[in-house]
């Protein structure tokens, strides 16, 4: 019986495991991101009301939806699709993981398609 209950387990662990990456989390609003948000994947709408590009290709934009804002920090290799756009006063959705970066809250976009202009 302990067998059993051990294989189930561990195919229970792998079948996640495979599962999560695919799972959508539900749509946050901007004031739900905070510190507790830590290390956890979320989704979001707002507005761009602030865009800065680096010379080295990432991107950085705030996001707002009403008086809540975020930072969006977009990597060199997945912000080349927005590099052109003027994105400030468009609505944006997006996936990203959150992060602490010199004390403050942000959201990394990790994957190429996590972030779409509205």
């Amino acid at each position: 019986m302990l067998y059993l209950a051990l294989a189930a387990s561990t195919a229970g662990l792998v079948l996640i495991t495979l599962v999560s990456p695919s799972i959508e989390p539900p749509v946050s609003g901007v004031a739900d991101i905070d510190a507790s948000s830590l290390e956890k994947v979320v989704k979001f709408e707002g507005n761009v009301s602030r865009q800065h590009l680096f010379k080295g290709g990432s991107m950085v934009l705030s996001v707002s939806d009403g008086p809540a804002s975020v930072d969006v920090f977009i990597p060199y290799d997945k912000a080349s699709g927005f590099s052109r756009l003027k994105l400030v006063g468009k609505n944006v959705e997006v996936t990203g993981v959150v992060r602490l970066y010199q004390g403050r809250v942000e959201v990394v976009v990790e994957k190429q398609g996590s972030m779409v202009v509205r």
